[in-house]
């Protein structure tokens, strides 16, 4: 069994990174073992599949793209995937999303963190529960909110808080027992 993790897309890059690498707010992993390879979100745009053919990763086989919630940052590359891409994301990703300023009860929209993306070339799968994605890669399904911190507003003028209600984590299964999940937005996640 032999895991391994590419970060194709973070917010700043390491000292000594190749010089034409992007550096973008948000994340791009590709995990692959023996058997599939998942891209575990995409960035805000396309940048990850530059930085994927600089590192000498294809990304054409995918076994799936898992998107770990619905802020532009981690699924805002979704229009440069493959055709007919399997995603795998929570039924809620597509909720419109801002942050916010609130100031006793009042809460002023700052900077729309969601997109209206097209997902009609890819195979969208939505679900809450866990799915098996391969041999070894399982999507969490929905992570429960343990916190009462609110990430913005969710929903248009009439919207409330968005707790990120559809967070989700890549587990990998090993030999001996689960891995910690690779989750998009760690705040959320207890291990």
């Amino acid at each position: 069994m032999n895991l391994k993790i590419s970060v194709l897309l973070e917010n700043r890059l390491n000292t000594g990174s190749a010089d034409k690498l992007i550096a973008k707010p948000g994340l791009s992993l590709f995990i692959e073992d023996e058997h599939d390879s998942i891209l575990f979100d995409t960035g805000p745009d396309g940048s990850f599949i530059h930085n994927a053919a600089l590192m000498g990763i294809h990304l054409t086989n995918l076994t799936a793209a898992i998107l770990s919630h619905g802020h532009y940052d981690h699924c805002g590359g979704v229009p440069w995937l493959p055709r007919n891409c399997r995603i795998v994301c929570h039924p809620l990703i597509h909720s419109e999303r801002y942050s916010a300023f609130t100031f006793f009860r009042y809460s002023a929209k700052i900077k729309k963190l969601s997109l209206d993306i097209d997902c009609a070339h890819n195979h969208m799968e939505y679900s809450s529960t866990p799915i098996n994605l391969g041999e070894r890669f399982m999507w969490s399904g929905e992570i429960p909110v343990s916190n009462s911190n609110a990430y913005g507003i969710i929903g248009g003028n009439n919207g409330g808080m968005d707790y990120v209600q559809d967070e989700g984590a890549l587990i990998y299964k090993s030999d001996r027992d689960l891995a910690p999940p690779f989750p998009g937005n760690a705040a959320n996640l207890l291990i």
